[in-house]
């Protein structure tokens, strides 16, 4: 399911950015690399679904431009508090802790989430005559 996804690619996320702080070789940045680009922008479309699927009564586009702003928004935080908080304290610390409780938040909303109810769509029953 996107929710469960979503919940392993924050988890994920968030245990590589825990090996970053804990790297002082160079093998582990490299497992750290991989790992962090692998999930990295991979919760695109699990959210993109959970979207649809809970706001499908709504105007889609409507719902995921607003969910674009707000991770818009969110990148320019993430892009400029981290440069002030390492002007003020001198190292980036900080930044990827409140990173790390930003993410295991998210899971944890994530989890939070009801269950979508799946829709299957009715079959046809087969005939044997040919109908015109």
């Amino acid at each position: 399911s996107s929710k469960k996804m979503l919940i392993l690619l924050y988890v994920i996320r968030a245990l590589s950015i825990c090996i970053l702080l804990y790297s002082h070789h160079s093998i582990i940045l490299l497992i750290f690399a991989t790992l962090f680009g692998l999930v990295d922008f991979a919760t695109v479309a699990p959210t993109q679904m959970l979207a649809t699927q809970y706001f499908k009564q709504y105007s889609v586009g409507f719902i995921l431009g607003w969910l674009f702003l707000s991770h818009q928004i969110g990148s320019a935080l993430g892009a400029y508090v981290p440069g002030f908080l390492y002007s003020e304290i001198g190292n980036y610390d900080l930044s990827f802790y409140f990173s790390i409780i930003i993410l295991l938040g998210a899971a944890m909303f994530t989890f939070l989430l009801p269950e979508t109810v799946k829709i299957k769509k009715e079959e046809k029953p087969e005939t044997d005559s040919v109908s015109y």
